[in-house]
């Protein structure tokens, strides 16, 4: 079964329903193209079709990394998860391409059907969020397994696309429907709905009250303290101590750094947490990584808003619909570059 990209069939309604036509607005920057004026910050190429290193079949979507500083990427399309080492060679960690499905098993005896975002625990193992399928967990040997498959509301976790794991190892996600929430999955399986009343909109407030987009959350990240940050396009926003507000965004889809509400995102995608406690965003149709302060402040890290690819400072560097990202141990990040069929990694002054 070959299956759609990942930007043009139901998997991603919620975006290409809304996707913009962005154009730059200065809003809080500090430089002419929006960028931060930071000039060590320098894109490169870990891995991907224009690179020696390593090319990759499909376009990777969800992206994590290990303690040695391997790179894990989902490759939804084809139903399979890579390892990329330090050196950018790519092998098969779990699953094949051309034989989708959700079976256990090690390694490519594994089968996934549309492996999304990835995460990873202390321990080392990886946390699949398969849309097709449910939430599956490989050890770092290889040995896939089903970690969650039920929740609360439907008895059944539905098309997850988003993931994320907290410093207890509680796992969070979600998937293209709002009113399905976000669920929490502890350590040892128990489900319990997180935040949602069981209503697709948009309403802070309480856990239990709050609403979520109709359309599609996006991304998950936790940050050290427990608070959970969620992409919730058009907007990024925040459960902490039961409340959800939200920090940045607006009703509408475009192109503005700014604080708070005067920020707009063209597809806010992935996100994670920085080291330096601020959350990275892949900007899939700004084609830009983009950077929130927790006060909501918003600035573009690196990307010219062009689709296409360059390597380099963030005046020249481009993208190509980057989907996820995440750090490794060194402060380095790393982009799944969808649309460039690349693992990007950008490095920040020491």
């Amino acid at each position: 079964m070959k299956k759609k990209l990942i930007f043009s069939g139901v998997f991603l309604s919620a975006l290409i329903m809304i996707a913009p036509s962005c154009k730059k607005s200065s809003g809080a920057t500090n430089n002419s193209n929006g960028t931060d004026s930071a000039s060590t910050i320098y894109s490169t190429t870990l891995a991907g079709n224009n690179s020696s290193k390593g090319t990759f079949d499909f376009g990777p979507t969800g992206v994590t990394v290990d303690a040695q500083g391997n790179v894990y990427a989902a490759i939804s399309t084809g139903s399979y998860i890579v390892k990329v080492a330090p050196s950018g060679s790519i092998s098969t960690f779990a699953g094949s391409d051309g034989n989708p499905g959700c079976e256990a098993g090690t390694g490519t005896s594994a089968t996934f059907t549309d492996p999304y975002a990835l995460c990873i625990d202390a321990q080392g193992n990886i946390y699949v969020a398969d849309y097709m399928c449910n939430i599956k967990k490989i050890s770092p040997a290889g040995v896939s397994t089903t970690f969650s498959s039920s929740d609360v509301i439907n008895n059944v976790i539905i098309a997850p696309q988003a993931i994320c794991i907290d410093a207890n190892g509680n796992v969070y996600s979600a998937n293209q429907l709002g009113e399905e929430g976000i669920a929490m999955t502890t350590p040892g399986g128990a489900v319990s709905l997180f935040a949602g009343n069981g209503t697709a909109g948009y309403v802070d407030g309480a856990v239990s009250a709050a609403e979520f987009n109709g359309l599609g959350i996006t991304g998950l990240c936790a940050d050290a303290n427990g608070n959970i940050y969620v992409a919730d396009p058009p907007r990024i926003r925040k459960i902490s101590n039961g409340q959800v507000t939200t920090v940045a965004g607006n009703a509408s889809h475009g192109f503005t750094n700014g604080k708070g509400a005067a920020a707009s995102f063209g597809g806010a995608m992935g996100i994670c947490m920085g080291p330096d406690g601020n959350i990275y965003i892949a900007d899939v149709y700004n084609n830009m990584i983009r950077k929130m302060t927790p006060d909501g402040t918003v600035t573009t890290v690196t990307g010219t808003g062009d689709a296409g690819f360059k390597d380099g400072d963030p005046q020249v560097a481009q993208y190509n619909q980057p989907s996820n990202l995440c750090f490794d141990a060194n402060g380095n990040l790393y982009v799944a570059d969808y649309g460039n069929k690349m693992i990007r990694k950008i490095t920040f002054p020491k």
